[in-house]
């Protein structure tokens, strides 16, 4: 097996457009590959699937301990000829001013080289000073190889590459010319979901096409290190079997599917029966469940269509007040509330479990890494939301979690609670804190 690690000067340098195009490339070679995400993005593992066909995994410095990080990118690497991974924000961007939660961070964990993306558009000798800068900021950071992005042509390139070469200790492995036929489009700071965009699949022919001519992929292996794993302890093994015979539910279709991997796969390995539906397409819950797990997603954007399935709202609200058991993460929360407002001031009801009203706001409401205490333990995860929760009745339900943001001296309270059902905004990585996933479970299980 091989690593290596994508990192960019700084976001929307191209590392997913050149990640996807580099990874359809060599798919078509046959490798198998093993695709990663830096950080607690959803949207641009969807595209890795897409291109792979097989999941991609977050790896996340600031949820996930460093041990912990390497099992799960050595366990999710067997049997792949090399495992890539997308860096987040810029190389050197972390958790504020801190090393912790970078991309550079990442790879040192991983003991893994960095191809660095650079966004070429209007540069010439500029680019060897930027390149020259990244490489001698942290000496652990070990820049393998350059790929330059918006090129407009081979001589452009031909003249970025000559001057790095000449003034930095670095291969420039190729490039990718401007091109606004593979150009996708953005939703809340990130791309629009693979999922919602049916013309990806010609782009991304275009893609990998471009990638074959103009990066040397021959290079990019070499570059790309060799590893065998480590047999660090499994984690998740302290879970095994405590969920036998749970049949849980989970929304996936358009609405809803930002899910870490990870976390689903730490469901099966503890005996659960994760069993998907859509509120979109679906009239009723699957039959014989024992609880529902709301991922988040997108649902003001199909509210329309969520609110139009009212056999759907009707069977979770029922279901959820006679007693089933549920946890609900941001979108999933929303979906509980009475009602979503989206910005043009159109009201759109949902289930109506929590009374209190999901509105949507201009920019983000709360946007980071936080730490969550939730009853006697500590767990961290991740807020992006464009909603606040507002006519609250705060008489039907408790908040469980006392939240606050880790990189400011901000606490609020979330984790609504009524009946058996527990929901908040912050997407929780599992393996952040086993407790917090055996709470989960015996919730499940109504102990």
């Amino acid at each position: 097996m091989k690593k290596i690690v994508i990192g960019g000067t700084h976001s929307n340098s191209g590392k997913t457009t050149i990640t996807a195009s580099i990874l359809k490339a060599l798919s078509a070679q046959g490798l198998g590959i093993a695709p990663f995400k830096a950080g607690p993005d959803y949207i641009d593992p969807m595209f890795h699937r897409f291109v792979c066909g097989k999941p991609s995994h977050n790896l996340d410095t600031f949820m996930v301990e460093p041990e912990t990080i390497k099992y799960l990118f050595e366990r999710n690497s067997a049997g792949s000829d090399i495992s890539i991974v997308e860096g987040v924000m810029g190389l050197f961007d972390g958790l504020g001013s801190q090393h912790q939660g970078s991309t550079a961070y990442l790879s040192e964990i991983l003991q893994a080289p960095v191809v660095l993306v650079l966004n070429a558009k209007g540069m010439s000798r500029s680019a060897a000073a930027m390149v020259s800068g990244y490489m001698n900021f942290e000496k652990n950071t070990r820049i393998q190889g350059v790929i330059l992005n918006n090129v407009s042509g081979e001589r452009h390139y031909s003249g970025l590459e000559r001057a790095i070469t000449e003034n930095c200790n670095v291969r420039c492995l190729g490039y990718m010319p401007r091109n606004p036929e593979i150009e996708i489009g953005s939703r809340h700071l990130g791309l629009i979901p693979v999922e919602e965009l049916p013309e990806f699949r010609n782009k991304l022919e275009i893609m990998g096409k471009m990638a074959s001519d103009n990066i040397d992929l021959k290079a990019f292996l070499e570059t790309a290190e060799s590893f065998e794993s480590s047999n660090i302890p499994d984690p998740g093994a302290e879970v095994q079997g405590t969920g036998d015979g749970l049949r849980i539910a989970m929304p996936m279709d358009r609405a809803f599917n930002f899910y870490y991997d990870d976390n689903l796969q730490l469901f099966k390995q503890a005996g659960v029966e994760l069993v998907e539906f859509s509120p979109i397409e679906d009239k009723s819950l699957p039959e014989n469940i024992d609880g529902l797990y709301l991922g988040g997603g997108f649902p003001e954007v199909f509210v329309k269509e969520l609110n139009a399935n009212q056999s759907m709202i009707t069977d979770i609200r029922k279901r959820l007040k006679k007693g089933m058991p549920a946890y609900a993460e941001c979108g999933g929360l929303m979906y509980l509330t009475k009602s979503i407002v989206n910005l043009d001031g159109s009201r759109h009801d949902v289930v109506g479990f929590f009374d209190c009203v999901s509105v949507m706001t201009k920019s983000l409401h709360r946007f980071g890494y936080v730490n969550v205490e939730f009853e006697d333990i500590e767990i961290r995860g991740h807020e992006f939301h464009h909603t606040k929760l507002e006519e609250i009745n705060e008489s039907e339900f408790k908040y469980l979690y006392n939240v606050s943001r880790v990189s400011a001296d901000q606490n609020w309270r979330c984790g609504l609670s009524r009946k058996n059902v527990l929901a908040g905004y912050a997407h929780i990585h599992f393996y952040s804190n086993m407790e917090f996933f055996k709470k989960l479970i015996k919730r499940y299980r109504g102990e």
